[in-house]
């Protein structure tokens, strides 16, 4: 199985969840940080200006 390069959370990046791969979405939001998944989704939530570390946290 080939390496892949260390994640940088941000939109569009390709996460395997479940075995199952998702393009990852982020969503800046004034409201608190959340996670929705959809079929081929995965929409992330955070206050605007998040760096890398808080995307990760969430």
């Amino acid at each position: 199985m080939p390496r892949t390069a260390p994640k940088q959370f941000e939109s569009g990046e390709i996460h395997y969840l479940f075995g199952e791969k998702y393009q990852l979405k982020i969503f800046p939001s004034g409201v608190r940080s959340r996670v929705l998944l959809f079929e081929d989704t995965i929409e992330v939530h955070v206050p605007p200006n998040s760096g890398k570390e808080k995307r990760k946290q969430v």
